[in-house]
């Protein structure tokens, strides 16, 4: 999941601070040196930027249903087993819903404030069902002090 979600969440949410910076923060009009930094490009450059993080955004969103109806194939399928790997879920999330809270601030959207509502949400239970989970596991010492073979098939077993 975090291969393919995260780096466009991340990237997307860095093109609308970007498009924000070219309009509030960065003086164009001050610099007045080449082609690109002059005060008439900073609304192209905002514009441009806004376009491209939804283009990331959707990718993003492709990928993000890819990935969730497979871990719920694999928990229907019961294939799923707990390990610390299932914490690398939070880092895409949360890059979603960074880039859904910045754009829902630029292009000032209700529809994107109830989708970065969603994901904070979902990253919420997420962070707390991977603390269940590792404090369940610790506990009953499943996960530091796991044997080597307890994953293996039977016929895979050390004698």
């Amino acid at each position: 999941m975090r291969g393919q979600v995260g780096p466009f969440g991340q990237t997307s949410a860095a093109m609308q601070a970007l498009a924000t910076a070219a309009l509030t923060k960065m003086d164009f009009a001050a610099y007045h040196t080449g082609t690109f930094l002059q005060a008439s490009a900073a609304s192209g450059v905002s514009a441009a930027s806004i376009v491209f993080a939804l283009l990331l955004l959707g990718h993003d969103i492709f990928w993000f249903i890819c990935c969730l109806f497979g871990i719920l194939e694999g928990a229907y399928m019961r294939q799923l087993s707990y390990n610390l790997t299932w914490w690398v879920t939070i880092f895409p999330v949360a890059t979603m819903a960074t880039a859904f809270l910045e754009l829902s601030i630029s292009m000032d959207s209700p529809a994107f404030r109830v989708l970065t509502t969603a994901l904070l949400l979902l990253l919420l239970v997420n962070y707390c069902v991977n603390w269940g989970f590792t404090l369940y596991h610790i506990c009953t010492g499943d996960l530091l002090f796991k044997k080597a073979d307890q994953d293996m098939p039977d016929d895979e077993k050390r004698d």
